[in-house]
Parts: C-alpha cells; sequence; structure tokens
C-alpha cells in the first residue's frame, strides 16, 4: 500500500476520475451533503447519503480493523506524527460495504466506499481529499471476453484480455470518483449511494453509534435499483453465472443526531388534522438550534416521499395533495452542522374531494324557452377550470352540447320538442373526472 508505485497509480486514476466527472451531470447525486471541515483532521466532518445516513470520521478513528465494531482503515504509521494523529495512514472509509465470495473461476471481491485519502498518495497534511469508490475483481478469471457485474449501484460491463489473465489481473475493475478536495466540494454525484444498509450487526454493538459494525456478515438493503446482491456472468463459452446476496461487511461510524427541536415540527396546519384544500401551505418550525436547512419528505406510507421531497428554504411551502381522505405522512429534517437528520413525522388527513352538484335549474320542473342556464355549486377540492357539461337524448349521450367549462355555469341550446333530456356535470376531482347526472323534460314548442 505504502509503495511509490502504488500511490502514483492511485493518482492517475483519481486523475482520470476527476476529469470525466467534470463534464457529468449532478441532477441524480447519489450523495446528499458533505459537512464542514473538521480541523482536527482536515476532512469533512461528516457524509450524508440520500436517505439522510450521516456518517462521519472520528479523530482518531475507531477499531482496529478486526473486532467489531470497527471503521476500515490503514494503521497509523509511528514515524509520521499526523498519521498518528488522526489514527490512519493514507486510507480511511466513512463507508465502505464488501462482499468476497467463491465462484467456479476463484475467490471474487466487489467493494463500495466513501474513502478519505491523500492526493499524493503520502498522509501529509493539505492535501485531503474524499472520493466515492466501486472495485469488482476476479483476478483469477480464466476466459477473456467481457464480464457482466450487476450490483447494488448498478451494472458494469468489465472487457478482460488474454494479457489480462497472463498477468495474473483477470477481472480487475475500479472506479473512483472525487466529491471533495483541498477544502471544497468537487461533486456530490457519487458512484455509490444512497448506503447499502445492513440487517445485522454483532451483539452490543450500538445501533445508533454505528451504521454497520465492519465485521459481521449479512445481508444489505438500501440498493437504488431494488438489487442487493452481486451477479456475475462472464462471456459466452465461459460458464460462469454466479448470483449471491448474503456476505456484505458493513462499516460506518454515525454522526451525532442534531437535538430535537424545542417546539412542532409543523406549525399550521394542525398536525393530525384533516386538510380543507388541495394545494395547502405548510409552515415549519424553526427546527433544533443550529439549524441551517430544513427539508420535507410527503408520502402515502411513513418515511415514503412519493407525494412531494423538497428542501424548504424560508420555513414555508406550498404543495398540492390528493383529495382522496388518505393519512398523508410527513418528515421533517434538518441540516445541523452540515449533517442532515429527521427531527420529526407528523400525520395529517387529505381533504375529501367531491364533485360539483348541480343547483339549477329544478330537474323535477319542465323546462320553459330553448336557452337554458345550467349552474352549479363548487365541489369540494374542485378547480373552476376543472368542470364540463354534456347534454344528450340518451343517458350518458352528448348529442346537443360537450362543452369544457372555466366556472361554475354554461347556456345550452336544448331541442323544444318535449323529449327527455339527459344532463351530465363532470368535475375533475383528485386529479379523476367524475360526474353527477340529470335528468330533464325539454320544452315543447308553442
Amino acid at each position: 500500500m505504502k509503495t511509490n508505485e502504488k500511490a502514483q497509480k492511485k493518482l492517475w486514476v483519481l486523475l482520470a476520475a476527476a476529469i470525466t466527472m467534470a463534464a457529468a451531470p449532478v441532477a441524480d447525486a447519489a450523495i446528499a451533503a458533505i459537512g464542514p471541515v473538521n480541523p482536527a483532521n482536515g476532512f469533512p466532518a461528516t457524509v450524508t447519503d440520500t436517505a439522510g445516513v450521516a456518517l462521519n470520521l472520528p479523530v482518531p478513528v475507531i477499531g482496529n480493523g478486526l473486532v467489531a465494531p470497527t471503521m476500515i482503515f490503514g494503521p497509523p504509521d509511528p514515524a509520521n506524527a499526523f498519521s498518528r494523529a488522526i489514527g490512519f495512514d493514507q486510507e480511511a472509509f466513512y463507508y465502505f460495504a464488501r462482499e468476497v465470495f467463491d465462484t467456479p473461476m476463484g475467490r471474487a471481491e466487489c467493494s463500495f466506499g466513501v474513502e478519505a485519502a491523500f492526493i499524493n498518495g503520502a498522509t501529509l497534511n493539505g492535501q485531503q481529499m474524499v472520493f466515492s469508490r466501486i472495485r469488482l475483481r476476479l483476478n483469477t478469471a480464466t476466459v477473456p471476453g467481457n464480464y457482466t457485474v450487476t450490483h447494488p449501484y448498478g451494472t458494469t460491463v468489465i472487457p478482460v484480455t488474454a494479457l489480462d489473465i497472463q498477468r495474473n489481473r483477470g477481472m480487475n475493475f475500479t472506479q473512483d470518483v472525487i466529491l471533495w478536495q483541498l477544502g471544497a466540494t468537487v461533486t456530490l454525484a457519487a458512484n455509490v449511494g444512497p448506503f447499502l444498509r445492513p440487517t445485522t450487526m454483532a451483539l452490543g454493538v450500538d445501533p445508533a453509534a454505528w451504521f454497520g459494525d465492519g465485521v459481521t456478515l449479512g445481508t444489505v438493503t438500501g440498493s437504488p435499483t431494488g438489487f442487493n446482491g452481486i451477479r456475475i456472468v462472464g462471456p459466452p463459452g465461459s460458464g460462469l453465472d454466479v448470483t449471491v446476496s448474503d456476505q456484505w461487511q458493513v462499516s460506518g461510524h454515525r454522526a451525532a443526531a442534531p437535538p430535537p427541536p424545542a417546539g412542532p415540527v409543523i406549525l399550521s396546519p394542525a398536525i393530525g388534522s384533516a386538510l380543507t384544500a388541495a394545494t395547502t401551505t405548510f409552515v415549519l418550525g424553526p427546527g433544533p438550534a443550529g439549524t441551517t436547512q430544513q427539508a420535507v419528505w410527503i408520502g402515502s406510507t411513513a418515511g415514503a416521499f412519493d407525494l412531494a421531497a423538497l428542501f424548504v428554504p424560508n420555513n414555508s411551502f406550498t404543495v398540492t395533495l390528493p383529495t382522496d381522505g388518505r393519512v398523508i405522512f410527513v418528515r421533517v429534517w434538518a441540516q445541523v452542522g452540515g449533517v442532515w437528520s429527521p427531527i420529526g413525522d407528523v400525520t395529517f388527513n387529505a381533504m375529501v374531494g367531491t364533485p360539483s352538484a348541480l343547483v339549477a335549474p329544478n330537474p323535477a320542473v319542465p323546462m320553459v324557452g330553448a336557452v337554458q342556464n345550467f349552474v352549479w355549486d363548487r365541489g369540494v377540492g374542485v378547480a373552476l377550470a376543472d368542470h364540463a357539461i354534456w347534454v344528450g337524448s340518451t343517458p350518458n349521450g352528448f348529442d346537443i352540447a360537450a362543452l369544457f367549462v372555466n366556472g361554475l355555469g354554461q347556456r345550452v341550446t336544448v331541442p323544444t320538442d318535449g323529449r327527455q333530456l339527459f344532463v351530465k356535470i363532470w368535475s375533475k376531482v383528485g386529479g379523476t373526472w367524475v360526474s353527477n347526472s340529470y335528468q330533464f323534460t325539454a320544452p315543447s314548442a308553442p
């Protein structure tokens, strides 16, 4: 790890990744936030994924890499005072997930991480950087061609040449993306994220302090693609097709959560109340002390954000929600000291929308005159522009009139032959067009 050759290779890989990512979009960022610099080690205090999990880099790092709980890092160099002070040499991981398993071609390794390291490979203060890494290896691959690896963060096709096999490199892929260096964020578009969540940890490990204990093997959840395992398919004729999902080793030390807010997380509408309109303005409380930014998730189930997910820069936001009476779940997030954490889960009842109903004319009274003024009420949760009227000679017919209406009334000229008229008043409720139906007797010409 400490040879000049390896340090030089790492530098070239990272520089190439930085050049590649310079033109990449940041819209699908896998990392939500990188915290402020910790002056004790010169690295960001935290790295937070899009699920709100904030991991830190304590000074010194914690553990020995062998016994749970532990972070994953290079042991400190006794001859380097700065390395001794921060507790590691060359590299340490905020987040590390690794799966090692046997295949018919030998031992395979797949790992993902967010790593603290140094630009020139040597542990020197002032050279700090953070990058995300995907590493996929099957060094004992024996057949040249394309190897397809499906993993929690996507699918990677890795070409293997006869020369790779001759040099005992086999399938050997590493992709690094620089996220932060020398005190500044480069990009949040990491190639890993959100962090894979282990389903088990060693007995006695505090889940409030540890995201993963660094040692225990087991299944994980949290893949953005929904696939939480590894599948390796070799080139045609290789016979290699292996899928595994139960050998993950995950490490990460949680950042301290911010203190709870002093008051309610939402000031209005009243928490637990029934909403009275489809479009509602919510006002947030100030959040915990030191809050620099807030965000909300709104969903149909607890912790979901299928209805809305947005940052709240000025303590209030307006959102249009369903009008079907469902329970609306709201999770409020706060950023304190660069760390995003959920600070409260509350619920509301969505309003129950009702379609507009006819006010005049009266269906029980025979019509008089060819021009009829149909008038209806607003309904509940119906916009003025979301109305229509059908007038027909048969139920569900519209041979006489079929009009969209922006308002609460419409004049229609009807036949004057005494026939039965069928009228539907349409309105859009919760995104769906529904109607109320009425039957009239048309006027008779004198």
